[in-house]
This record gives C-alpha cells, structure tokens and sequence, in this order.
C-alpha cells in the first residue's frame, strides 16, 4: 500500500483510475537534466541580418541545448545566418515588400499559415508549450490565432521617439498615440505578451492603455562566454584597428542618429578614432557629416561582419545615440567584454541594460549636449563592470525566464 500526507490509500499494483491516470501522466514526461522536456515552437519574420534574427537564433540553441522540441517557422524566406538546425522548421515561399491592401491581404493568409504550421508542428512533436512569435510582422499575424499558449513578442517600439519638440511635434506624436491606442489594443487586448524591455511594458500598458492576458518582461539572451571567446579572436578589422578609439554599432538610419556621435566626436577632447560598424541608407550623408566637421581622416566605417567582438573588445568606450530602441544589444555585447558603454536615455531598452551600472553611462535625451564632456570623463574614468549586472543577460537567466513563463501561461 502507499499513502500520502492526506491519509490517501491505494495499491501500487492495483491503484484506482485517477491514481493510474496520475503515474502514466508522470512515467510518460520526458525529463532532460532534471527539467521537464518542453516543446517550443518559434515563429520569427525572417533570418535577414539584425538583432533579432539572432535572438531567435539563440533560443533556438538554448531551447534544444536543454532538450526541448524545437519547431522554427519563418515567415519570409530570408536566411542570412547559419543556425542549429531545429527539430521541425518550414518557411513561407513569398518574399517582398506589400503595402496597404496588399499588405492586409498577405497577413492574413500569413495568419493562416501561421495556424497550419502550429497545427503541424503539434501533430509531429506533441502539444506545444510555448509559441513564441517574434519580430515586427510575426505576432501581429499571429494574433488572430487562437491558442492558450502563443505569446506574442515584441522587440520594438510601437511609437519610437517623438519627431521634434515644438508643438507641431508634440501634436503629431499624439495623433499618432490615439491612432496605435485603437490599433494595437485591438490587437493584444487579452493576450499573452511578451516584451524585452520595462521600457516598451510602459508603453505598451501605460501610453498606449494595453490590458493583455499576461504580460512578461524577459531581456534578450547573450551567450556570455561564446562572445568573450569570439572576441579573442585575430580579426582583419581589429587587427587593422591600431590607434585608440571609441565605437558605435548599427544601421546607419536617423533613428540611430549616428549624427549626434560624430557631432559629440567633433567636440570632445579624445584624439583617437571613431570606428562606426554598420551600414544603411545615411551613410552617404554621415561621410559629408564627418568631412564637413573636419574630422573625417579620423572617422572610420566599416560595414557589418561576422565577428566584431574582436574589434569591440579593444574599443575604449562603446556609444549609442539612438532616439528610440527595443533594448540595445550592443550595449549588453560591450559590458559582457568589459567595455564601458554610454547611451542616451531614450526610449525604452538603455536604461534597463546601463542604470545599475553607473549614473553617467546615460545622458537624458534633451541632453546631448552633455555627451563630448561625458565622452572624455568614462573614457577617463571608466566605470566598474560587476559581473552581476552582467550575468542578467546570460544564457541560463534568461532561459530559466522563459521556463518560469510556461508555467505561468
């Protein structure tokens, strides 16, 4: 016989119907390292380069590393990274660009595909016990599907940064909020979200008066020790790199506002280069930026590469100038390599990474003046990387969030 606190008898050969339901359930459980095994699927826009293309794919190798079932289901057929291969993945045919009807049109036969594919994906591995869907089109077309455990994740700002402080500004950017209220609320009322950052929770709930079903905050996922080792690395551009120098990472477009460095650059006391990676549409206008400031022999772009840890690590100080961001990856990638990071505080993702660090590394954005002056006093003084703070973005904390929201959904 077996009996539990309660004073419950039964018979371990003979038990009755709930107690036998009760032990296949248990017996029938997969367990990998001591942790239930989970089925996990992901649903991403695509795996062009970015930073959310590799937050996927860091899931992806962390889910399976902890043996879950892994499913990827990618909505444009862009695949710019090499990635684990997961446990099932299919990917839509159709690429380009729709706007207006046509852009309606396509999200809902995306939806449809969506629904299909989680529909395959549970028949070959079993009921799902998380639908991640990801990106800018991801959980929007995701939405309309109806399943307990799809959580809906955002990784930008619906409203990014208001466009010019005048009135004029100020009443465009509230136009703008009454239009996104309607919309967005429309869209995640009474649904599971998931956010990277407490800054765009604010927006979401706050600004634009969201109320989802469950609401989680869990930053994104940095593989702490394969960066530090990448970054040891003999690259050609670290290589090249010889003279001191300071660095910005990220598409070259006016929200990254890249013209805001090199106008710091111009102004501040430090007499070594600025190294710029990335690429985009303001590259042209950046150069003439530089050239016309004087200070262009001294401003160094280089395009994205495959491993610019090498390069980051020998940087005195990492800059970000963004008027708005989701979270701020490389802030992140240069204190995990020990190297202090300066950003304005925009919305919504610096100050979660950069406030427990020290009061300097964020400069209010009516600021920017303050940012040459800054500039010369942390690459002074640079402030104190506490492997604490660090260990937030880790691998395994953020993959213990994840676990903890399977079992709150």
């Amino acid at each position: 016989m077996c009996s539990t606190a309660w004073g419950v008898h039964f018979s371990v050969l003979h038990p009755p119907a709930w107690g036998k339901r009760l032990i296949e359930q248990i017996l029938s459980t997969p367990v990998v390292d001591g942790r239930e095994k989970r089925n996990i699927l992901i649903v991403v826009d695509s795996l062009m380069k970015g930073g959310l293309s590799r937050v996927a794919i860091d899931l992806l190798a962390g889910f399976k590393q902890r043996g879950a079932c892994v499913g990827l289901l990618v909505l444009r057929p862009v695949m710019d990274y090499a990635f684990p291969a997961p446990d099932w993945q299919r990917v839509h045919a159709q690429s380009g660009s729709l706007s207006g009807l046509g852009r309606a049109l396509h999200r809902r036969r995306l939806g449809v595909f969506i629904a299909e594919g989680i529909a395959a994906y549970e028949a070959e591995c079993g009921a799902a016990d998380l639908i991640i869907a990801a990106g800018e089109n991801a959980p929007r077309c995701a939405a309309r599907v109806k399943h307990p455990r799809l959580d809906l994740s955002f990784h930008s700002s619906q409203l990014q940064a208001i466009k010019g402080e005048n009135w004029i500004g100020r009443w465009r950017y509230a136009l703008k909020i009454a239009r996104r209220r309607l919309r967005v609320k429309s869209l995640l009322d009474d649904k599971n979200v998931h956010l990277i950052s407490d800054g765009l929770a604010h927006e979401l709930t706050g600004v634009l008066g969201v109320h989802p079903r469950s609401l989680s905050v869990i930053y994104n996922p940095f593989d702490v020790e394969g960066i530090r080792q990448l970054a040891t690395q003999a690259t050609p551009q670290a290589i090249a790199q010889e003279r001191p120098f300071i660095i910005g990472i990220g598409e070259f477009n006016p929200r990254k506002a890249f013209d805001q460095l090199i106008q710091a650059f111009s102004q501040c006391r430090f007499t070594g280069d600025l190294v710029l990676v990335g690429q985009g549409e303001d590259e042209s206008s950046l150069r003439q930026l530089a050239d016309k400031l004087g200070v262009a022999v001294r401003v160094k772009f280089l395009p994205f590469h495959e491993n610019h840890y090498a390069l980051l690590r020998k940087a005195k100080l990492l800059v970000m100038t963004s008027r708005s961001e989701g979270f701020g990856n490389v802030l992140v990638e240069a204190l995990v390599l020990g190297v202090p990071a300066l950003g304005i505080d925009c919305p919504h993702g610096p100050k979660d990474i950069l406030s427990p660090f020290d009061a300097l590394a964020l400069v209010a954005p009516d600021r920017v003046d303050l940012l040459p002056a800054r500039i010369d006093e942390l690459i002074a003084r640079p402030y104190a990387i506490e492997a604490q703070h660090v260990a937030r973005f880790s691998h395994e904390t953020v993959l213990n969030r994840y676990w903890q929201l399977i079992d709150t959904l």
